[in-house]
């Protein structure tokens, strides 16, 4: 700072003043002083003064600022200003009193009167008085005590010291951020005694302003003086003439404007002081409809603008101020809505007659309606109930026609504006409706339509429109006694006219094929409006009679195809409205769908069964409705009796919709309670009894049906359990442990081939959702060991209980274990991995010692590797898999190739999210961040292990990293495929025997971990992970090409840069994915598979720079070509959009 130090002391602070107001009057940078070098001399003084040890404020100024403040020089005194004002915004707590305050005051607007270079100063100083607490409490008090009113002195001199549009932008923002501090906040504003003097001085300043940072600020000020000023009518149109000449708002924001100047915000801002004030509808109103009369072809914008504006201004001006244009406005909208130049137009009216309409409505505050309302000149009757009138008039000439259609738009907003709206409505059109609809319909000439004595199909469903949007417009959140709603008057034949058409069935046959469409087209929009009847709450509109008639037919028009979903979707509605309603759906629909889900048991192909369960899973989220229909539903599938499962092929159909039903109640607790108790506690259901009971018995079923049965059964049983209390859950886990416990000593004692090979699979599924998705063990605690070794057993008899039987057994076992306290899973998990006994006392190898056990037969081995990959998950999740990874990896350089392959998947497993089991959903422990530990842990295992070289290819062709001219990749090449992938030896022939070595199982390892760890790990080792990834995508073993696939779609989304050093061998290896032969099964690709490869293709070219991708376009054009003939024709699609996208490049 030019030997300048921070310091203190009357010399320091002297050399700082000086510096500040002196030293930079020359040219700027002349002296190499820099914008940091002020604030460096401005720190000096503030610090000497706020320490107080030699100077106050009133020593500052007649000591040593005197001299700057009256120099000669313009810009030292404009610099000792600004100091003075740095001072007071720097330094908000320092001291003063009334009396300096006065002074200061009146210092800085007398010298923004003299001295114009100084008046920038003075506004930031009075900006600091105002803003600072205390400074305002002194300012509020002086203009209180003082014969001076010093706000309105501030205020007068900021606007006509100078001539405020002839100022700079900046100058000019001050100013008015100034008077919008004072006018904003009522403190201020009780000293602001003529708000007319106010208005003069402000419009003069405002005038012709065109910054839009400004004018946001000067309407804002407009608004605020008219809403909390008190102004005579000469002031009001002062604002208006130096406002309206911005309407409308055409200003469109540069691009990345800094300032965030918006047109919407302008408009708001210019809308605020057109509502501002009743007065102003004198002049506003007017205006809008001047431009409403407009005819140019280009007027749209002003239109709507003109439009929205009058609707913002409607519930501010009130009614009394617009009598004198409701007659003019009245006609001007219907114009507008009934041949509007866009749709955009007719919108924005009927939102302002909506509007109008709740607006008028407002004055009479109770309904039934206050006599009067519809007198001729009253305000209602000058623009609603002439407007309805027109409108029903326009209707009944041609309901059909545009003009109908829109004068029907007209009552249906005015309908729903207001309850003495929707009355008068219903009054005008009600009976004209009811009068149209009573013409005959059917086999009619041409000749009875034109005349009006019959009913064209357009005319009906024009009608049926109408009449819905009357309907639409009954309040869902307003309630009235019964009998008081204001449709109570015409709820009969409303409900006559609906009832009528959907009753009538048509005739059949091919000549009354279109008669038959109308017909059901009709009935459709009839069931709607009904709908609207049945499920308006609070308050019911209909009795409990007129509810059951209408529940009854609703439930009979399900039967037909035509009317089926409306009628549905209608009864879904009625079965929550109220307890008669949810009656009449116990009463009639539920037994009509339930017979016919019986009635259909036994056919393969049912007609109505699919959608009579459908149907019934959607009814079933009532809690009254579920606690009725899911134990009949259940007696279908479960045979009372007998405890045995219908053996029919509607079995499954019941099922799935019991756990659908199941599903859409995981928060109704009480029902699932019931469904999980047993059968002999009152009012259960017995849910999950009944289906252990049933799978226990046996069944005349093939493995398809079986697996089908089982899985159902499971998901029920799963979604039961996991949402009940933990008390239900102990007994429930109880039972099954019980239940497995018998069956298992029922095989032993018996060897009957049926219960191993027919009971345990559908059991097991069952048994693993309930034990794997209880909070706590300990209900069974005493019984671990025994279900551990059991399910061990189950899970190795792979062979014949099936792989998803054995699979369900080892997750399970898994779920236990996960659960267990660390006491209890140290214990358990060294007899499952080591060694223990049986029920029988015999001592018994643990899976790993199986595993281990050369003389074993592979088969068994495997079986145990598969439960001990689920073993494996269940501890690190717990993160108690200390040496497990070790054992895995080593397994990878297995002699087996099947176990190497078993192996390399669970990494994947393990890292995965499950449905089943060991989720959050089921309870499951997870230590925090365990993903995380596992991936970091046993990435680096696996990739030592790999031995992954340091290049650009992960090794696959011993290329460097580095880009050079002749590089992969290289943005410098010149031909095409240059560097490592010209001669890539990794493109080889891809065939389905490929030995999986043990290289390629631990590449396999690899990447079935990143396919399904969190994508920002992956790209937090990004520099590891890439060169594994094309590694991989050239591997010789399709499973790894496909699972790395995953992860580089994740890469090209993400982090697309980390890829480009190795373009030269990622774009060949994907071109040959894409391109492999299907039509002899040389290898099985999956067609989604060969998608994700095309979508990488196409992501780097929009994702990479041009220079970079440039040596790869022939490439990609020639190699894409095979996938344009592809089988699927996704990948047909994906090919010629990648193609397009790669011929297309441009730089």
């Amino acid at each position: 700072m030019d030997g300048l130090s921070l310091s203190l002391g009357e010399d320091a602070f002297n050399k700082a003043l000086e510096a500040y107001c002196e030293g930079f009057k020359d040219e700027p940078g002349e002296n190499g002083d820099s914008k940091r070098t002020k604030t460096d001399h401005l720190n000096v003084i503030v610090l000497n003064i706020h320490r107080g040890d030699f100077v106050d404020y009133t020593t500052l100024i007649s000591k040593y600022l005197g001299p700057y403040l009256t120099n000669e020089n313009s810009y030292i005194r404009a610099r000792s200003t600004l100091l003075l004002a740095e001072l007071l915004e720097r330094l908000p707590d320092l001291p003063m009193n009334e009396k300096m305050l006065k002074s200061l005051v009146t210092f800085f607007v007398e010298r923004m009167k003299s001295d114009y270079d100084s008046s920038p100063a003075c506004l930031l100083a009075l900006k600091s008085v105002m803003q600072n607490k205390s400074r305002k409490e002194l300012l509020l008090q002086l203009a209180k005590t003082d014969s001076m009113n010093v706000i309105e002195y501030m205020m007068s001199t900021m606007l006509t010291a100078h001539h405020v549009p002839a100022l700079g932008q900046s100058y000019r923002y001050k100013i008015y951020d100034n008077i919008a501090m004072l006018v904003e906040d009522q403190s201020y504003l009780e000293y602001i005694t003529s708000g007319d003097t106010l208005v003069k001085q402000f419009t003069d300043a405002m005038e012709e302003e065109k910054d839009p940072r400004c004018l946001l600020l000067c309407m804002r000020i407009c608004r605020l003086i008219l809403e909390n000023l008190t102004v005579s009518a000469d002031s009001v149109l002062k604002i208006f003439n130096v406002t309206v000449v911005y309407f409308p708002i055409t200003f469109r924001p540069p691009p990345n404007d800094p300032y965030g100047i918006t047109t919407e915000s302008l408009v708001s801002g210019l809308t605020g002081v057109f509502s501002a004030t009743p007065l102003m509808a004198v002049h506003v109103v007017p205006l809008l409809l001047e431009k409403l009369r407009l005819t140019s072809s280009e007027v749209t914008l002003v239109k709507i603008d003109s439009l929205k504006t009058l609707q913002a201004c409607i519930s501010h001006y009130g009614v009394n101020a617009l009598i004198p244009y409701l007659d003019a406005l009245r006609h001007s909208l219907f114009q507008h809505i009934v041949s509007p130049e866009e749709q955009s137009i007719e919108e924005e009216a009927l939102s302002v007659v909506s509007s109008m309409s709740r607006e008028l409505a407002k004055t009479y505050a109770t309904f039934p309606l206050s006599s009067g309302i519809d007198q001729p000149g009253s305000p209602w009757s000058l623009f609603t109930e002439n407007l309805l009138k027109q409108s029903a008039q326009e209707a009944e000439k041609s309901i059909d026609s545009m003009l109908g259609r829109a004068s029907g738009r007209i009552a249906g907003a005015i309908a729903a504006s207001s309850a003495p709206g929707l009355n008068r409505a219903m009054h005008h059109f009600i009976p004209l409706l009811d009068r149209i609809l009573k013409k005959p319909d059917g086999n009619v000439t041409q000749k009875d339509i034109l005349e009006g004595k019959a009913l064209s199909p357009t005319q009906k469903t024009a009608t049926l429109d109408l009449l819905l949007l009357l309907l639409n417009g009954i309040s869902p959140d307003v309630d009235f006694p019964r009998g008081q709603n204001p449709i109570s008057n015409y709820l009969d034949e409303i409900l006559s006219m609906l009832m009528e058409i959907v009753v009538r069935k048509p005739e059949t046959g091919e000549s009354h094929k279109n008669l038959e469409m109308n017909i059901h087209s009709s009935r459709r929009l009839a069931v709607q409006g009904l709908e609207v009847l049945i499920s308006r709450p609070p308050s019911p509109l209909l009795s409990d009679d007129q509810m059951q008639l209408v529940i009854r037919e609703l439930s009979s028009g399900i039967k037909e195809v035509a009317i089926r979903s409306s009628c549905m979707s209608a009864l879904k509605k009625a079965a929550s409205v109220s307890p008669q309603s949810t009656k009449g759906i116990l009463e009639e629909t539920a037994p009509l769908l339930l017979q016919s889900v019986e009635q259909e048991m036994s056919v393969d192909e049912p007609k109505y069964q699919s959608w009579a369960l459908t149907a019934l899973s959607e009814l079933c989220t009532v809690p009254d409705v579920f606690d009725s229909v899911v134990p009949k539903l259940l007696n279908l599938a479960v045979v009372e009796s007998t405890n045995e499962f219908s053996n029919s092929p509607g079995l499954i159909r019941v099922l799935s919709a019991l756990g659908l039903i199941v599903n859409s109640n995981r928060s109704y607790g009480a029902g699932l309670k019931n469904c999980a108790e047993s059968t002999s506690e009152s009012k259960s259901i017995g849910m999950i009894d009944k289906l252990l009971k049933g799978l226990s018995g046996r069944i005349d079923l093939d493995k398809t049906m079986s697996k089908s049965l089982s899985e159902s059964c499971a998901s029920i049983c799963r979604t039961v359990v996991q949402n009940i209390d933990e008390e239900t859950q102990n007994a429930t886990s109880a039972a099954t442990v019980k239940l497995l416990l018998s069956t298992w000593d029922e095989y032993s004692q018996s060897e009957d081939k049926y219960i191993l090979v027919e009971t345990i699979p559908r059991l097991s599924l069952s048994l693993g959702a309930i034990l794997g998705s209880v909070k706590s063990v300990d209900s069974f605690s005493g019984e671990l060991e025994s279900i551990s070794e059991i399910l061990l057993r189950l899970a190795n008899e792979r062979q014949h209980i099936g792989p998803w039987a054995a699979t369900a057994c080892a997750q399970t076992v898994a779920a236990i274990l996960n659960k267990c306290d660390n006491e209890l899973l140290s214990s358990l998990s060294d007899k499952i991995l080591y060694s223990g006994l049986d029920r029988q006392g015999n001592k018994t190898q643990g899976l790993l010692a199986v595993i281990e056990d050369s003389q074993r037969d592979i088969a068994l081995r495997e079986n145990s590797l598969y439960s001990l990959v689920w073993i494996f998950k269940a501890l690190a999740m717990r993160s108690k898999a200390d040496g497990l990874g070790d054992k895995f990896v080593a397994l990878l350089h297995h002699e087996c190739t099947s176990i190497r392959l078993i192996a390399a998947s669970s990494f994947g497993t393990v890292i995965r999210s499950c449905e089943e089991v060991l989720n959050k959903s089921s309870f499951a422990k997870e230590s925090f961040l365990f993903k995380q530990r596992f991936f970091k842990e046993n990435f680096v295992k696996l990739a030592t292990s790999l031995d992954l070289p340091q290049g650009c290819c992960g090794g696959s062709n011993g290329c460097s990293s580095k880009k050079s001219s002749s590089g992969c990749g290289s943005s410098s090449s010149t031909h095409e495929g240059s560097g490592c992938c010209k001669s890539d030896p990794v493109i080889t022939e891809i065939t389905p025997s490929s030995v999986l070595d043990s290289r390629t199982a631990t590449l396999f390892a690899l990447t079935k971990m990143l396919q399904h760890v969190p994508d920002s790990f992956i790209l937090n080792d990004i520099e590891k992970v890439v060169p594994v990834l094309v590694m991989a995508l050239g591997s010789k073993f399709v499973n790894v090409k496909v699972s790395a696939l995953s992860s580089l779609w994740m890469l090209v989304n993400e982090d697309v840069e980390s890829l480009e050093p190795h373009l030269g061998t990622i774009v060949p290896l994907l071109l040959r994915l894409v391109s492999v032969s299907q039509k002899h099964d040389t290898i099985l690709v999956r067609a989604a598979d060969r998608v994700r490869a095309i979508d990488c293709l196409s992501g780097i070219a929009t994702s990479l720079p041009y220079p970079q991708i440039f040596p790869f376009k022939k490439t990609i054009g020639r190699g894409i070509m095979p996938a344009l003939d592809d089988r699927k024709r996704a990948v047909r699609r994906k090919a010629v959009e990648c193609k397009n996208l790669w011929l297309t490049l441009q730089h």
